[in-house]
């Protein structure tokens, strides 16, 4: 397991003043936690493709946003109304294919759309940069689509995209589960659980620990609680909204639609 660093770049740029329109946490209240996958991506591409059910090669990562749920802040307080009507902290979390984080922001409150938070991450600055020049993170359709970063066919028109958004769907039920996981074994981060009754800068602490926790639990193999509660970030139903239009970036739907032609159309293999 790579350790957890906090990112001297992010830490500049998060102690430039926040502006209206982001409502960015605070400067001392912003966590980025990365765990660096440069020298494990090989294995997690051959850990994500599989010719039965993941079809889509070259992943690196899925992505996907998750609340947490805190008490009301002193400060700011409207800006950390989620979608869910309670005040939260959105954490953006990418997992690999063993269901361990390997990338994790812990910024920004819960009104910020998940399209924002990838905007914003240092992850999506290397890709657009070039420093990031191979593999790719799938996301669901709240997400932009890039040449790295594959959403789903919003409106699909023949079997090919249908089968990929298929095998698309199946593999983002891993980062569902790995939320699920995380929170399960911690109730204090699930909505049974309540809140997290305490001051925002030690809930940004607790829920970056949690995670390389979470992390160290998968690698050893440690069983879930016997009676951990059903998992609250399993649900399907939020990933067929339609996504903005905006957001489908012409090279972008061209890389999706070359992974339709090469691995969903030419290959016959079973399991569709």
């Amino acid at each position: 397991m790579a350790l957890l660093e906090e990112d001297e770049e992010v830490r500049q740029h998060i102690t430039d003043p926040p502006t209206t329109r982001s409502h960015s946490l605070p400067a001392a209240l912003q966590v980025l936690c990365a765990l660096r996958t440069v020298d494990k991506q090989r294995p997690i591409k051959e850990g994500f493709f599989d010719e039965e059910r993941f079809r889509i090669p070259n992943v690196i990562g899925l992505v996907d946003g998750s609340l947490i749920g805190i008490k009301t802040p002193s400060k700011d307080e409207e800006t950390f109304v989620s979608r869910k009507k309670g005040h939260a902290i959105n954490v953006q979390g990418i997992c690999d294919h063993e269901m361990k984080f390997i990338n994790l922001v812990v910024k920004w409150p819960g009104s910020t759309h998940d399209a924002f938070l990838w905007n914003n991450c240092s992850l999506n600055e290397d890709f657009e940069n070039g420093n990031i020049d191979d593999g790719l993170v799938l996301g669901d359709s709240a997400y932009p689509l890039r040449p790295w970063l594959l959403t789903p066919i919003l409106n699909p028109t023949n079997d090919a995209e249908e089968s990929f958004n298929v095998h698309h769907r199946r593999m983002r039920r891993i980062i569902d589960c790995c939320f699920g996981k995380w929170k399960m074994r911690w109730l204090c981060l699930h909505k049974y659980g309540g809140l997290l009754r305490v001051k925002l800068e030690t809930c940004v602490n607790v829920i970056s620990a949690t995670a390389v926790l979470h992390n160290i639990c998968e690698q050893h193999g440690v069983p879930m609680p016997v009676d951990a509660p059903p998992n609250e970030d399993d649900n399907p139903e939020e990933d067929v909204n339609p996504p903005n239009p905006n957001f489908m970036r012409e090279d972008g739907v061209q890389a999706r639609n070359h992974i339709v032609q090469q691995y969903i159309v030419l290959c016959s293999w079973p399991g569709l």
